[in-house]
């Protein structure tokens, strides 16, 4: 009598090997790599407020484009992010020009020139946005502008937020 096999035996398969096409995965992970790239790229519009600023509100709906920033905060003057003046040290001077400000707008000022030089394509751009805290003088404020004009940069923008309605 033959011996039969047993069921666990009866349908065992030879190994086969499995190819994975990568050509749809690399399709679908190209796609969500465009949707993030796209969400997190900043917005002509946007640009980065201090924690430390309070800024005031307007109802003006023009579009921000990327300057030279400078921020006025209750105790400091920053340039792009770096600290230029305590406010303490400039607020009771009674000459018009901040000479840390201005020695610092003339050094971007010249990296702008050789800048514009180096690259003809590159716009020779001499804007700058101010962002200042809602409680700061006015008189501050006139002072950063007047050194701002001293140096060149004469198109000036005040940094808001949009209220809306």
């Amino acid at each position: 009598m033959p011996i039969s096999p047993s069921k666990k035996h009866r349908f065992k398969r030879s190994p086969t090997v499995a190819y994975l096409s990568i050509t749809s995965l690399m399709d679908m992970f190209t796609i969500i790599l465009l949707f993030l790239l796209h969400g997190f790229s900043q917005d002509e519009g946007a640009f980065a407020i201090s924690q430390k600023l309070t800024l005031p509100v307007s109802t003006s709906i023009e579009a921000v484009r990327p300057k030279l920033t400078i921020q006025i905060t209750e105790k400091e003057l920053i340039i792009e992010g770096k600290k230029v003046s305590d406010i303490d040290a400039i607020a009771n001077e009674e000459d018009m020009l901040i000479s840390p400000l201005y020695e610092n707008l003339t050094e971007y000022a010249k990296r702008t020139v050789f800048i514009a030089s180096v690259n003809p394509e590159t716009e020779l751009n001499r804007e700058v946005i101010i962002q200042g805290d809602k409680g700061i003088p006015f008189r501050l404020l006139e002072r950063v502008m007047f050194t701002c004009g001293l140096v060149g940069y004469n198109n000036i923008s005040l940094a808001v937020l949009s209220r809306e309605g």
